[in-house]
């Protein structure tokens, strides 16, 4: 009888080993050694995505952060479009004047600025197929005043927002081209529910002689920039 359980558990013992081997808490992996030059990893080292709601001086918003065309950097208060460049853009003289259901509205570039300058820039755009009186009778109730010759570019901002569902975002190129500068229309403290993201849509502005009111403003398209490259097949 001795012998045949001795049999059997001679028989068995390598079956019980392995079983207890595969239950057993597997070891501790050791990082790895950083190499010459490196940091050590550290579990703590997150990396946190810029916050471009409150941004800093000189910081940078790559292409698809705020647009998905171009890339802005932040500056005095204001995001300016990174590669602006003047000599790309044109500025079109723009009517100050709107024929509405009730009569004809006078001091109203703006308006037909930001509707001249989505025909010209994005003409695929169903945006740029509103009446001109019904751009401006938005501008009045977001305004909620019918005076259109003081706006200001915060103003302007918050039209086109409300106008595209955000899908669109004001440009301004001001003083007459003279400064080789185009920024977001409005500053962040004063339109906090505007979406940061957007499509660029650029308009002139030129500041009144005298220094008061808003100035006119003006659509703008791209200029065709001819390459050396082309001139050789001329």
């Amino acid at each position: 009888m001795a012998t045949t359980l001795a049999v059997v558990l001679g028989y068995c013992a390598p079956f019980m080993a392995a079983l207890f081997v595969c239950a057993a808490p597997a070891a501790p992996t050791l990082p790895e050694t950083p190499r010459d030059g490196e940091a050590p990893p550290s579990a703590s080292a997150l990396v946190i995505p810029p916050d471009f709601g409150r941004p800093t001086e000189g910081m940078i918003a790559p292409i698809g952060s705020m647009s998905p065309d171009e890339a802005h950097v932040f500056l005095s208060s204001v995001w300016a479009v990174k590669d602006f460049d003047k000599r790309r853009w044109m500025a079109k003289w723009t009517n100050t004047n709107i024929q509405t259901p009730t009569g004809t509205r006078t001091f109203v570039c703006a308006i037909n600025a930001i509707r001249q300058s989505m025909r010209d820039q994005y003409p695929d755009s169903p945006y740029g197929e509103i009446e001109a009186h019904e751009l401006l009778a938005l501008f009045d109730r977001l305004v909620g005043r019918r005076v259109c010759n003081d706006e200001d570019d915060q103003e302007l901002a918050m039209v086109v927002d409300r106008w595209t569902g955000g899908e669109y975002q004001i440009v301004v190129v001001p003083d007459a081209l003279n400064h080789n500068i185009a920024h977001r229309g409005g500053f962040l403290s004063q339109y906090p529910q505007q979406h940061l993201f957007g499509r660029n849509l650029y308009v002139h502005h030129q500041v009144a002689k005298n220094g008061k009111g808003g100035g006119h403003w003006e659509s703008m398209f791209r200029r065709e920039i001819r390459r050396a490259a082309d001139d050789n097949h001329v």
